[in-house]
């Protein structure tokens, strides 16, 4: 299970500094033409003068100009370390009007894997579609053809005179398909974390059986569905840095406890695929479906699957893709309070 350990960069390089504003420039100007009129003044200041005096009328005016200056050099510091700081939070540009229905991943990396698991998915359903609907079907027998008028049988019943032969068979007694094993919590767990790559005949083989037991098959569709949606805005879930919660919380959550009391099953907490997850929550009907559904069958899962797994089984569990992804979805739509 890729896990990366790291956040994604999301910040980019650091923004130069914007330049200086009119009014600090100006600000800087008048401080030193202050003092070089100063300066110049002094030569003919009068002898009896204090020296105080002379010095408060030189550099008083001036230091009023320099700190107005500087003034302005930390409001513009300021402005300028707000938005560097809005860009590591991960703000995003308002949108445009028309915003094309499907944002296409740009990584080829990611998106070859994808499409590789995807793939396989359908190949794989398209097959186990295929094997059940082999096993209902009946053959069709042809009509038998009609026996020859007054032809002589010998004793045994085979017509006289020809030797008897085997009956071709059809072929088509496909026999009784035998139940398959129940599936193991570690399957499950490694169907959940769907294939790492086209190569992980391990994963296939548990995402297999997982797709033809009707109990988990809705959830693991629904897990597709939204790992893809999620993977429109570059939310991966190797890229998601992940704090395990304590398989006591897990229990708790079984047991019908929601709020702050279990918040800590939220253990994915990158503001970046939080924000991105909650502003397609709000905005786009698809992903908010999807999302539902998908909480419906991993609360579902998790009821039936807690009381017969341990407390290290259940941490195997958070740190699927499958429960990555429950765990953004359940923080956008305030199941942890």
């Amino acid at each position: 299970m890729a896990d990366g350990g790291k956040k994604p960069d999301f910040t980019g390089p650091a923004p130069a500094e914007p330049a200086a504003g009119l009014a600090e420039v100006a600000a800087r100007l008048v401080a030193g033409l202050w003092l070089v009129v100063a300066c110049a003044v002094a030569l003919f200041w009068p002898s009896d003068a204090g020296p105080v005096v002379l010095a408060a009328a030189v550099l008083a005016p001036a230091m009023a100009a320099w700190a107005l200056a500087e003034v302005y050099k930390t409001q513009r510091q300021t402005l300028a370390g707000h938005a560097a700081l809005q860009r590591a939070l991960g703000s995003r540009p308002a949108e445009p009007a028309q915003k094309p229905a499907v944002t296409t991943v740009t990584d080829p990396v990611l998106e070859r894997r994808l499409t590789e698991v995807l793939r396989a998915l359908r190949q794989n359903e398209a097959a186990l579609a295929a094997l059940a609907e082999a096993g209902r079907a009946e053959p069709v027998l042809p009509p038998p053809p009609p026996a020859p008028a007054a032809t002589p049988v010998d004793a045994t019943g085979q017509v006289a005179g020809h030797v008897a032969e085997e009956e071709p068979s059809l072929g088509l007694d496909l026999g009784e398909t035998p139940a398959g094993a129940p599936m193991s919590q570690a399957e499950l767990i490694r169907a959940l974390n769907f294939p790492d790559h086209e190569d992980d005949a391990e994963g296939f083989a548990a995402l297999r059986v997982a797709l033809d037991d009707p109990k988990w098959r809705q959830l693991l569709q629904a897990a597709q569905d939204i790992l893809t949606l999620l993977s429109q805005d570059r939310v991966y879930m190797d890229d998601l840095a992940l704090d395990l919660p304590r398989p006591e919380l897990w229990r708790r959550f079984a047991a019908g406890e929601r709020g702050r009391a279990v918040a800590g099953l939220g253990g994915v907490r990158d503001r970046t695929a939080l924000v991105l997850a909650a502003e397609r929550m709000r905005k786009d009907t698809i992903f908010r479906d999807a999302a539902h559904h998908f909480l419906r069958r991993f609360d579902q899962m998790i009821v039936a699957f807690e009381p017969e797994a341990d407390d290290e089984t259940l941490v195997e569990l958070s740190g699927t893709r499958s429960t990555r992804a429950f765990m953004i979805l359940a923080r956008v739509a305030g199941i942890f309070g």
